[in-house]
């Protein structure tokens, strides 16, 4: 499956080694081009979990249509202040048909709406449209397969039991 991370920072680096161990195709967007050319030439991020060693087939880029060409999945793991703002920066990218799962807990920094309303409506979308993942997660502890469990959330049943599905393996469920 081709799954596109939105953000590079810790929680979207451990997602991106997690998905990428379990046979997808990964790409990232990042913010920062030395992110990005770590990632690309070391498999390494250079900002965040800095010793974790990432599968070398993640592509990483500064450019959301690159990042995002052909993603059956969107994830979005930046941090709750910037989640609308680059919603709306990647609302062209993204396909109507790519399923959109929210990583960053809290809450919309300017309307305090649930962060997966916010990007639905970013994205044109209804909000059924938008599943969140959330958890006693630590990016630390899943880019080293610690065992946890999670839960992948949305009033949509089918699109949470796809996701779910997607994201598990032996050590996250």
């Amino acid at each position: 499956m081709r799954i596109c991370i939105v953000g590079a920072g810790s929680w979207g680096t451990a997602m991106a080694a997690h998905l990428a161990r379990l046979d997808n195709e990964v790409s990232m967007w990042a913010r920062e081009p030395e992110v990005c050319e770590g990632i690309n030439s070391r498999s390494r991020n250079p900002l965040y979990l800095k010793d974790a060693a990432l599968p070398g087939k993640i592509r990483a880029y500064t450019e959301f249509s690159p990042a995002l060409d052909g993603a059956e999945v969107a994830v979005m793991a930046v941090p709750s202040r910037w989640t609308r703002e680059v919603a709306k920066a990647a609302t062209e990218a993204v396909s109507p048909e790519t399923a959109v799962l929210n990583l960053s807990k809290g809450f919309d920094y300017d309307t305090n709406k649930r962060l997966t309303v916010s990007i639905a409506e970013e994205l044109g979308r209804d909000e059924g449209e938008v599943a969140a993942l959330s958890g006693p997660n630590h990016a630390e502890e899943v880019v080293k397969q610690v065992p946890s469990a999670t839960v992948i959330a949305s009033t949509n049943k089918e699109l949470a039991g796809r996701l779910q599905a997607t994201f598990s393996s032996p050590y996250f469920r």
